[in-house]
């Protein structure tokens, strides 16, 4: 019982540190565009 619930920690830890990660990569993705944008107004 005990392992099973570690397990699901474990899970939940996995799922939100790839959410993260996403949000992340697509922030930094608004921004590099956002660049790119500015770049080619000027």
């Amino acid at each position: 019982m005990l392992e099973l619930r570690t397990w699901s920690i474990g899970l939940q830890i996995l799922c939100s540190s790839l959410i993260i990660e996403g949000m992340k990569d697509r922030y930094i993705g608004e921004r590099d565009i956002e660049k790119t944008l500015m770049h080619l107004a000027n």
